[in-house]
């Protein structure tokens, strides 16, 4: 009996001991990737003070950030607006190096003099505006041709300000958009038929699922943020739609699928982060494409330039394409916690800045905002590069957004003809076919 009692003394002294030892070295891996995060940190810093330095010697233009307060087309970031003061010590301005990528600089605590076109204030101005006012929530955008484009298939400004950004808040962004607007979720529930196969391109985190698979449809979906699409698979599985919903990445100007396919499609909250004329045209003009002639329908919805008619951030945009900020909370439920296995889902864009303040960081969306009547024309001139016959069922005005109904009567060629840009007029007319004689 006494040995034993000392073997389970000695036994708990040793599981003690090593459990010691195992928090030990916990803690010093913890201490080491925090020095790591700060050198990095700091080098970063160093090479974005060396490049203002640099920007500002070559004398290129600075647009003031408009404002830091984050602003949406859904419900939600005014939520978050209302946890934290407007007045919170972020400003910044925006930098135009040679052709229209924005790269984001922390300003000093004097107000920026305020230069070039895109101002919406005198620079004479006594006063700095209040942060609480609607036209401070967007910096201006001049978006131009950048020569790193030449080479690439997507421009710079959607990879850094739409694609990184999406993917590194799908987490917070799910967490205060998880229910479809009303009309988009009635006309899902119309199209949605047993047997039918709708299409939902930019899904998102696949809040329309469930409305557009209700009445027995079936549901392809696809979007460029792996991340939010995690996120849809995860969300269809606890539905029970996992056998009805399937989606992918793809970019909306090439989508994955075959021509004349689709009962249905929808477009949602999409063609406002597209960044150029005719790739927003490109993307109307795939979604066209895939739909089946003789009765396919489409919905598409844009972010409206006029914000005074219903929407709901109150918005007063200074210009058609804005770079709009967003604040991702470095703490609670949507910020992964302290270890390697969430590094990835930590990993933001290169122009993110902290706000201390807010305890967030600030990313900055791109967005071109609709005039009136500018969607409408827009799906008209994509049915030319679509090749098919289109008519417009409805236009109308809901939360915040333009959006158009359109029916695809007939399909003219095939998807072997459509190899043109958009807008091009020298389009390859369609194969003559040979049929064998009876």
């Amino acid at each position: 009996r006494k040995l034993r009692d000392e073997t389970r003394d000695e036994f708990a002294r040793h599981v003690a001991a090593t459990k010691a030892r195992r928090e030990a070295k916990a803690r010093r891996k913890r201490e080491a990737k925090a020095i790591k995060r700060r050198v990095k940190a700091a080098a970063k810093a160093d090479a974005a003070q060396q490049q203002r330095s640099t920007i500002t010697a070559t004398g290129v233009v600075k647009n003031t950030l408009a404002g830091s307060s984050s602003n949406s087309n859904d419900r939600g970031e005014e939520e978050e607006e209302a946890e934290t003061p407007h007045d919170a010590p972020y400003d910044g301005c925006v930098s135009l190096p040679l052709g229209g990528t924005p790269t984001m600089r922390t300003a000093a605590a004097a107000p920026p003099v305020v230069s070039g076109p895109s101002s919406s204030a005198s620079s004479s101005s006594s006063s700095t505006p209040s942060r609480k006012d609607p036209s401070r929530r967007s910096t201006p955008l001049d978006v131009t041709a950048d020569p790193r484009d030449a080479s690439r298939r997507v421009p710079v400004i959607e990879r850094e300000h739409v694609w990184a950004v999406y993917d590194a808040i799908a987490a917070q962004w799910h967490g205060t958009r998880y229910k479809a607007w009303p009309r988009v979720a009635a006309f899902a529930r119309s199209v949605s038929a047993p047997g039918a196969l709708v299409g939902d391109v930019g899904c998102g985190n696949g809040k329309n699922a469930a409305d557009i698979c209700a009445g027995g449809a079936f549901c392809v979906a696809c979007d460029v943020s792996r991340n939010l699409l995690d996120i849809a698979e995860r969300e269809a599985r606890s539905r029970g739609l996992d056998d009805r919903y399937e989606c992918l990445v793809a970019d909306a100007t090439a989508l994955p699928w075959r021509s004349d396919l689709l009962d249905a499609a929808l477009s949602i909250a999409v063609l406002h982060h597209v960044s150029t004329p005719d790739r927003r045209r490109q993307a109307v003009a795939e979604v066209l494409r895939v739909l089946k002639p003789g009765g396919g329908r489409a919905l598409f919805y844009a972010w409206a330039k006029d914000q005074a008619g219903g929407g709901r951030s109150g918005h007063v945009f200074a210009a058609s394409d804005v770079l709009v900020p967003f604040h991702l909370r470095t703490h609670g439920e949507y910020w992964p916690d302290d270890d390697a296995e969430n590094d990835d889902a930590r990993r933001l864009p290169d122009h993110a800045i902290r706000d201390d303040a807010k305890r967030a960081m600030v990313l900055q969306r791109y967005c071109h905002v609709f005039e009136e009547g500018e969607l409408r024309d827009l799906v008209r001139d994509a049915a030319t590069d679509a090749a098919c016959e289109v008519r417009v069922d409805d236009v109308y005005y809901d939360e915040g957004n333009w959006a158009v109904v359109a029916t695809k009567l007939a399909s003219e060629c095939r998807r072997e003809t459509w190899n043109q840009k958009p807008g091009s007029s020298n389009r390859t007319p369609p194969r003559e076919v040979q049929t064998p004689p009876r």
